[in-house]
């Protein structure tokens, strides 16, 4: 399964999980205090170079990157929603356990 990580990732939002990692986990990167658009820009400038490389001619880069533009907004949709999945999830284990 191409994506049967994500199942992992919701077995691993758990309060104990998370603490077991919060006391012994590694250590996380230095946080980016770039503003959003500066990361967005940044960060997407290659892929953006390579598809104007790769496609001289502007109506097939216009086609290339709405596609793309596809992809990315349904990758946001779907981790946006796993998020709040996964938070809700510590939220209730927060207010019921035992």
């Amino acid at each position: 399964m191409k994506y049967g990580y994500i199942k992992e990732i919701l077995k691993r939002c758990d309060l104990q999980q998370i603490r077991s990692f919060l006391f012994t986990g590694v250590e996380l990167p230095e946080l980016d205090k770039r503003i959003y658009a500066e990361r967005l820009a940044e960060d997407s400038q290659s892929i953006e170079t390579r598809l104007e490389n790769m496609f001289k001619d502007t109506e097939e880069l216009d086609k290339v990157f709405y596609e793309l533009g596809q992809s990315e907004q349904a990758r946001a949709e779907v981790f946006f929603e796993l998020g709040m999945k996964a938070g809700a999830r510590l939220i209730v284990q927060l207010l019921y356990q035992d």
